[in-house]
């Protein structure tokens, strides 16, 4: 009744048996030829770029030695100094009357010392007022004189005209 898997199971190991001959063949034909190519002495010279490769090979090594290091290197704590703008400061929403007052006025002070300190640069800058081309002479005056006189110039204007 099973005849015919015995005849399948014996072509199998037929197959197998006579497949282990002929890769036991081959590989003693290779192992023959490799004999014999050992027994040449063959010298080899190292070519250029064989050369030129093991530099690159060098230079790509320590360059990834220097990029590991700088990666495992501990980082150095820089610090910096916050400068605030005191224009830049906005009020809360939920800051009382007094905090907001106290913000304002603090920020108009800041203002009116700018100003202050403009007017201060702009009262010391010096003005030509004539210059003389006959004797080369100059007059120059602060612009805060120039202002004074201007108010008693106009001073004497509206009291004429009244």
């Amino acid at each position: 009744m099973f005849e015919w898997l015995k005849e399948i199971l014996d072509l199998r190991i037929e197959y197998r048996s006579k497949k282990l001959e002929l890769d036991y063949k081959v590989l003693n034909i290779k192992s023959a030829d490799n004999e014999i190519q050992l027994g040449k002495e063959q010298t080899y010279d190292i070519c250029q770029s064989c050369e030129t490769l093991k530099q690159q090979l060098a230079i790509a090594n320590q360059e990834k030695k220097d990029l590991l290091n700088r990666i495992l290197k501990e980082p150095e704590v820089k610090t910096q100094t916050i400068i605030q703008n005191p224009r830049a400061v906005i009020p809360a929403r939920h800051l009382g009357f007094e905090a907001r007052r106290r913000m304002l006025e603090a920020e108009s002070k800041a203002n009116a010392r700018l100003l202050d300190e403009k007017r201060r640069e702009d009262s010391n800058l010096k003005v030509v007022t004539k210059v003389d081309e006959e004797t080369r002479t100059v007059e120059i005056a602060n612009v805060a004189d120039l202002e004074a006189e201007l108010d008693i110039v106009a001073a004497e204007r509206e009291s004429k005209m009244s």
